[in-house]
């Protein structure tokens, strides 16, 4: 295996390091919020403990997924396609600036994301075609929405 040598080639792998490490910092900062509130509100589980251990490899990679998602074209981050190829710092500091918002902010990015799965491949919202009869019904309620 080379390593790549293109100038093009390095700026995105400077960029996806500056994004994964903002990432796992906000992953850390939000945890180290979390711990402090559990601590002080006399409510630490251990059952936590997995969390603040790995949320930041966690995030770090969810900061590079959601980048990536946007640079493709597939999500907007404030109202724009992230599509430039400039190679400045100015762009290495704005991946770690949302590396890092992302880390910061993961449980609500996967929320979002979660709604965005479920509009794009489940389009009809909480409805399933029952394949006995070829209705559509609401998922968990047995009822049939078409007969």
């Amino acid at each position: 295996m080379t390593l790549p040598t293109s100038d093009r080639s390095i700026h995105l792998l400077t960029l996806a390091y500056f994004i994964a490490v903002g990432g796992a910092i906000g992953g850390i900062t939000f945890g180290l919020k979390a711990l402090h509130n559990h601590v002080a509100n006399h409510s630490f589980e251990m059952a936590y403990v997995p969390d603040y251990l790995f949320r930041q490899f966690f995030a770090a990679v969810l900061a590079l997924l959601v980048i990536a998602l946007a640079r493709g074209g597939t999500l907007t981050i404030f109202g724009a396609r992230a599509t430039s190829g400039v190679e400045t710092v100015a762009a290495k500091l704005s991946g770690l600036g949302l590396g890092f918002l992302i880390g910061f902010a993961s449980r609500d990015v996967v929320d979002y994301l979660t709604r965005l799965a479920k509009q794009t491949f489940h389009p009809c919202g909480d409805l399933a075609m029952d394949s006995h009869s070829g209705q559509r019904h609401k998922v968990g309620d047995g009822s049939a929405s078409g007969s």
